[in-house]
Parts: structure tokens; C-alpha cells; sequence
């Protein structure tokens, strides 16, 4: 890194909010190399062009301590023996609160280039201006997200070619020396991962067509070319296009405009759309792409006060998401399994962006439970690991002064959950198990110590993990408002007690023996803690919490599943809880998709295997009967089938709420995608990391079932088939290095890598 390149912005600014600001660099060169490496950050976002091509667009998103910048070789687009020019738009959101506190720290812009020994950097003799295409004093989308755009289209003028004329800008400021001890941005760190995959989408259907006092006309497809005409004062004809399912990226499009007009966006993952977006057209061909990305499934063109008509010839997006290399398969002869599985691969991909993201349209932030359980579906269909360890690593960098972990991030903020801190834990775990990557784990280990040390120092002299302590908490355990979570909720001790006997593992792996000896021993006394107090004899049942001395009355599934899930209760126990409670449907049901992964997963666990996927159909395809194509945030089925997720039709914990947008593309609803991998094509790579993969599928009711998963050692492919009326073959092609174990019921025939299984040496491949 070189230190005399400066962070630089812009010091003549009246506010400091939603500014877009243009940078500018002119230069010779008299030798050019194969590598003419340009590495860039900015805060929060750039565009970056060379000789008017443009190159890129970043940082991912990332706490101001740790900035990331990204690298390009831009050789091709350099001219040597000539003068060149750098440009990058960049956007900073100022100080506008942000619920999740995401979008942190002032302006600023860092590039250096190299060629040879020639260097670039940025310092006060770039040029800079505050753009003139941009309004900023505009409204906010909401408070979980940044600002509407008003783009004036006729004010473009090529600033970032070299030809242009840049001698009435200022110099820019210099505001922070890179890596400075006193700089907001201390650590400036290369990319992570893989830059986003784009392609480009259209939409598929017109949903409605308003003419609105105007006209609207075409010479072949709506979908591809529309004549607008909103001549007549007051007119605003319109057309709400419908993309299918979730989109997000980049808005592209196209008009050609004879005398000016006004176009507007608007956005929704429903039909109950709002306006981000409105440009003022230019005269001629304009060129249209709001700067922030957008997510959505319908878009709305509003085309307003045109004196004479204009064609709209494009309507698409830029989509993006990290680029997997491969996707597995799954089919079935069930139709409606495929489309589960479907939907929850499309909703883990379009959550994966820079970061895994809980949802792409509110706050697009790194929760740490959305994070797990899409790096679950990341395994098993897609076999990546790099995004879950960069995810790991972003919260562990923004670990608070007293060990705890944000339930989010992956800037710095104030988002304590104490449920969050243990599934980070589990998170952990599951990267360790999948990658069997033992230096990620020593790397993480300060993080983790500190994090128990945490958790030890809210228990009670019972031992039990308490709230009471701290009324900063969030108590989360599930959306549902009947749980009850006062003083010391056993839910928490309950995850608690799962993080302690992982972290003891983990001890082990890396030779911290007495540090393991003593968190198994906290975990066998936590176990019998949490027996002693919040069980309820007569109910043979874990109540919700404990207040003082005194058991809560209130029971729920949440906290009995995860007494199953992490291992408190007992197997004979926990049998009876399903069939007394679950199946006779004697508590209150759940809202929303989250908590299934601890219930689906306890219920195969117990061999429950035929009321799992029973529940998992229900569940989630009740769902797609009543529209979704991405998975919703919550989703309940008590609820008349004629509503969807809504501030005024409910399926959300904000029903009548109107400022909190609504999620209808949520990460943590995935589960199947992984579920179903595991115990219906009965591969389960969970492990693999250790080289160790168990084969145990469930057959139930279907006749017959293929897919494939990719991974590290190669490509498993399964396919198994019923043969007659109680016979079926499984078949399974698995890479050599691979240990497996099988366990299957006795009228299957076993084929692995082409030889049966009683031929073929057992449990080694």
C-alpha cells in the first residue's frame, strides 16, 4: 500500500448528506506493462472509469476500521505516449440515523496506480466537484435504507472524458492519510471475494396498462418498445412491469426524447409500490440507471409532461449476486418438492450479495441467523465456502469492547442479541465442519474466548444466562410476541449450553485442553441448571422463562424445540413432546419460516421423518399458493389465503406499522434448500470437511428422486428409483477420497460409484 496516497473529498460542501461527488485525473504515460494495477475504496461507494470505459463499481460494503478496496488491471484500456484520465463518481450518505446504523463515516475517495515504475495517487491535485446531475435534498426511501433519486438527465456533460474541460473545479481536500491511526478508515484491506456476478433481466409481463389522460402505443411487444405520450396537462400514462419473482441490481433504461419530460420508478416486491426514482429527461437519446441498486419484483414507469412523445426502447436490470461457480440439482417426481427447492436456492442466490443479506430491499444487512442458515443451502447446493468466512470474519471485526457480537453488521453497531452471539458460534462451527479449515478457527479463537467470557458474565448464581442485567438485550428467540422473555429466558441458556459444548470441541482441535475440560464442565452445569429450574414436572415441559424463582406459565413450541435441537432434553422426552404437544396442536403456531430450521431439524433428528416433510410441504407451500416465488420474512398460515405480507393484511410483526417496509424476499426462509438435499436425495455434506459424508435418504411416498451437489473433491450425483411395488435402488456416484457412511432401510438396493453396496467396501469409497 502506498502511504502517499491520501483519502481526499471535497471541503466547499453545504451539507454533508446524500452528496455525489466526481474526481478527475489527467496524466502521461511513457510506459505501460502487462500489470497497470489501479487498487480503489471509497466511502461508501464509487464507479470507476478509465479513458471513459468504464471499469467498475465497489467496495463491498464493510465497518470504517476495516475498508475494503478492490484491484484492476486496466492495461487494455491505457494509452501510452498520450495523456490519460481516471474518473469515479462517488457516493457518500452522511449522517441521516439508519436504524441498523449501516452507511457509517464521512466522505472519502483512495486510488493508487501503478504501471512499471509509475505511479498514481490520490492527492489534493485531483479534481473534484459536487455533481450537478444529482438533487440532494431529497426524501428518504425509509429508515432502514438511503435516499430517493432526482437525476437531471439534462445536466450530462461528459465530465468524465478526457477531452472535457475541468478548469473551473476545485482541488480536492486531502482528509486522511491511508492506514492512519487517526484516519476513520484504519485498515484498508483488499476484497474478500469474488466480484458480483451481472446479467441482465427483462421483464416477463405487463400487470397493467394506465393511460391516465395520456396515450400509449407500440409497433410490436409492449414489453419491448412503448410510445409515451403525456402531452395533455395532467397526463401520466404508466405501465407496471412484472419480472416474475425477486430482482436486484442495476435499472436500465432507454428513451429517445424529442423534447424533454419527466420519467419516474417506482419499486415493489408487491404490487403496493413506492417511488424511488425520477429522472428529468434530456432531449435526444437518454441513457437511464439510477446510482443505487434496487430490489424488487414490479416496476412501475410513470412518464409525466412530455411535449411530444417518447420511446421507451429498453426497460431491464443489471442483476447481480455472488458468483457460484456451480448449483446443484434437485428433482423429484413431486412437483411441488422441485418448486420448494427452487424458491429457496433462488431466495439464498439473490440474498447473496456482497454479503449474505436478511432481505435485498430493507436494510440489506448481515444478520448473523440469516447468515447461517443460507451458508447451510450455500453447502449443500452450491459448495462455496469464501462468502460464510468472509461473513464470519466481518462480525468478528466489529466485536464489542465487552466480547459480545452484534446481532448484525457488518458495520459497527448497537444490535445485541443474545441468541445472535450463540448462532455465531454455531456458524463457526458449521464453516469448520464443511471446510475443515483449522487456521480459520485459531484466527477466530481471541473472538471467541472473549465471546464466553461474555456470555459467563451474565449468568446467574443458578448459573442461567439472564437479561435482567442489561435492558439494551433484544431477546429475539423467534417472531412471535405469546414467548415469553423476562429475566432469565430459557431459550438463551439453551443455545448458551450448545455454545459452550462447540466451543469446548473447538478447544480441543487447537490444544486449549484445560480451557475445553472447563467448558464442558459449564456446560454439564448449565444442562443441569436449566433442568432444575425451567422444567415443569407436571407438564413435562421447559416453561419460557424464569422470573426470580418463579417458572413463567408460558409454553411454547420455540422453547421446547430448542431443548430438543440443543440437546436438553432427552430422547424420550423430547418424543413425547411431539406427540402430546406438536401433533396434537395444543400451542401456539408459528409465524414465520425462521424457527423451522430448529423444528424441521429436531423432527429428523427424532426420525420424524414423514411429519417433517409433511409440515415442510404445508408450510412453505401454502406459501406459493398465495403467490410467493422468493420466501417471505414471515408468513402466517392461520391467515385468510387472500392476503400476503403486508403493513395492513399481516404476516408480519409490524402489522399496522406503515413506515417499516416489509420483507417478501428474507433469507432465513431457505431451510428446504438444504433440508431437502440432506434427507431426500439422503446426502448429507455437512461434514465434509473432515472428508466425511453420510448417505441416509428418505424415500416416504415418492417414487422417484436425482440431483447433484457440488463439492471441493468433485461432483456427488444421486439418483434413486422405485423398481417395483417395495423395492427401490439408490444410486451414488461420489468422489474416491471421500469416507462415507450409509444408513438405509432394508428394501433399498445400494449402487455407490457403480458397484452394490454389499460388494463395495463399507463406509470407504
Amino acid at each position: 500500500m502506498n502511504r502517499n496516497a491520501k483519502w481526499i473529498w471535497h471541503h466547499l460542501l453545504q451539507r454533508n448528506d446524500n452528496v455525489y461527488l466526481e474526481f478527475r485525473k489527467c496524466f502521461m504515460l511513457n510506459q505501460l506493462e502487462e500489470n497497470a494495477i489501479i487498487k480503489v475504496s471509497a466511502n461508501q461507494e464509487y464507479i470507476l472509469w478509465v479513458n471513459g470505459h468504464r471499469i467498475g463499481r465497489g467496495p463491498s460494503p464493510s465497518d470504517n476500521e476495516w475498508q475494503y478496496y478492490d484491484e484492476y488491471n486496466v492495461h487494455e484500456y491505457l494509452m501510452m505516449g498520450q495523456e490519460n484520465i481516471i474518473t469515479a463518481l462517488v457516493y457518500n450518505f452522511g449522517s441521516e440515523d439508519i436504524v441498523t446504523q449501516q452507511y457509517q463515516g464521512p466522505g472519502g475517495f483512495y486510488l493508487q496506480f501503478h504501471t512499471g515504475n509509475y505511479e498514481l495517487v490520490t492527492d489534493q491535485s485531483w479534481k473534484c466537484r459536487q455533481s450537478k446531475r444529482w438533487v440532494q435534498d431529497v426524501s428518504r426511501q425509509h429508515k432502514w435504507n438511503g435516499y430517493k433519486e432526482v437525476y437531471l438527465a439534462n445536466r450530462e456533460d461528459d465530465w468524465h472524458l478526457l477531452e472535457y474541460d475541468d478548469s473551473s473545479w476545485s482541488q480536492a481536500d486531502v482528509v486522511a492519510k491511508v492506514n492512519a491511526k487517526d484516519s476513520p478508515w484504519k485498515n484498508l484491506i483488499p476484497r474478500e471475494i469474488p466480484f458480483l456476478h451481472n446479467e441482465y433481466a427483462y421483464p416477463k409481463e405487463i400487470v397493467a396498462m394506465s393511460e391516465n389522460y395520456g396515450k400509449m402505443t407500440t409497433e410490436c411487444s409492449f414489453l419491448q418498445e412503448v410510445l409515451f405520450d403525456a402531452s395533455k396537462p395532467g397526463a401520466m400514462p404508466s405501465i407496471t412491469y412484472d419480472f416474475t419473482r425477486e430482482m436486484v441490481g442495476y435499472v436500465n433504461l432507454e428513451l429517445i426524447v424529442p423534447e424533454g419530460g419527466v420519467l419516474q420508478l417506482y419499486y415493489g416486491e408487491s404490487l403496493d409500490v413506492s417511488l424511488y426514482d425520477t429522472f428529468i429527461l434530456k432531449k435526444g437519446t437518454n441513457k437511464l440507471q439510477p446510482f443505487g441498486r434496487r430490489a424488487f419484483r414490479y416496476m412501475k414507469v410513470v412518464i409525466q409532461a412530455t411535449p411530444e412523445p417518447v420511446k421507451v426502447s429498453k426497460v431491464a436490470i443489471n442483476l447481480v449476486h455472488y458468483p457460484f461457480e456451480k448449483q446443484g440439482v434437485f428433482l423429484s417426481n413431486d412437483s411441488l418438492l422441485n418448486e420448494i427447492w427452487d424458491v429457496s436456492v433462488y431466495t439464498t442466490k439473490i440474498n447473496s450479495q456482497d454479503h449474505l443479506e436478511d432481505t435485498p430491499l430493507r436494510e440489506r444487512a448481515l444478520w448473523v441467523v440469516d447468515a447461517v442458515i443460507m451458508a447451510r443451502v450455500i453447502y449443500q447446493v452450491f459448495g462455496d465456502e469464501a462468502l460464510l468466512k468472509k461473513c464470519l470474519r466481518q462480525i468478528a471485526r466489529i466485536q464489542n469492547e465487552d466480547g459480545s457480537l452484534p446481532g448484525t453488521g457488518p458495520e459497527r453497531n448497537e444490535m445485541l442479541l443474545p441468541d445472535f452471539c450463540a448462532h455465531w458460534v454455531y456458524g463457526v462451527w458449521d464453516y469448520y465442519q464443511f471446510t475443515g479449515d483449522k487456521a480459520f478457527l485459531e484466527e477466530l479463537w481471541p473472538t471467541i474466548t472473549q465471546l464466553m467470557v461474555w456470555f459467563e458474565s451474565h449468568e446467574t448464581e443458578k448459573g442461567l444466562f439472564t437479561i435482567d442485567k442489561d435492558r439494551g438485550f433484544w431477546c429475539f428467540v423467534d417472531w412471535a410476541d405469546y414467548i415469553d422473555k423476562r429475566g432469565q429466558v430459557s431459550a438463551i441458556s439453551m443455545f448458551y449450553y450448545k455454545a459452550l459444548k462447540i466451543v469446548s470441541e473447538m478447544g480441543k482441535i487447537l490444544g486449549h485442553h484445560n480451557l475445553s475440560q472447563r467448558w464442558i464442565e459449564k456446560a454439564d452445569d448449565l444442562k443441569t441448571s436449566i433442568r432444575t429450574y425451567q422444567w415443569n414436572e407436571k407438564k413435562n415441559v421447559f416453561v419460557d422463562c424464569l422470573v426470580g424463582d418463579e417458572q413463567s406459565n408460558s409454553i411454547t413450541y420455540q422453547t421446547n424445540f430448542i431443548a430438543i435441537w440443543t440437546g436438553i432434553m432427552t430422547r424420550q422426552e423430547a418424543e413425547r413432546f411431539v406427540e402430546d404437544y406438536y401433533i396434537k396442536d395444543t400451542l401456539p403456531h408459528l409465524k414465520g419460516p425462521f424457527f423451522y430450521h430448529i423444528l424441521l431439524e429436531s423432527l429428523f433428528s427424532l426420525n420424524y421423518h414423514a411429519l417433517a416433510m409433511s409440515h415442510m410441504k404445508k408450510y412453505w407451500g401454502s406459501m406459493l399458493k398465495q403467490g410467493a416465488t422468493t420466501w417471505w420474512e414471515a408468513f402466517d398460515p392461520d391467515k385468510p389465503s387472500c392476503t400476503i405480507p403486508h403493513e395492513f393484511q399481516g404476516h408480519t410483526p409490524t402489522y399496522l406499522v406503515d413506515y417499516i417496509p416489509v420483507s417478501q424476499c428474507h433469507g432465513w426462509g431457505s431451510t428446504p434448500g438444504y433440508l431437502l438435499n440432506q434427507h431426500i436425495l439422503g446426502v448429507d455434506i455437512s461434514k465434509i470437511g473432515l472428508k466425511k459424508v453420510m448417505l441416509h435418504p428418505y424415500i416416504g411416498e415418492l417414487k422417484n428422486v436425482k440431483g447433484m451437489i457440488p463439492t471441493r473433491h468433485g461432483d456427488i450425483a444421486i439418483a434413486w428409483f422405485k423398481i417395483d411395488e417395495n423395492n427401490y435402488e439408490y444410486h451414488c456416484n461420489i468422489p474416491k477420497e471421500l469416507e462415507w457412511e450409509g444408513v438405509f432401510d432394508d428394501n433399498i438396493s445400494v449402487f455407490i460409484n457403480g458397484e452394490l453396496y454389499e460388494n463395495a467396501q463399507q463406509g470407504i469409497t
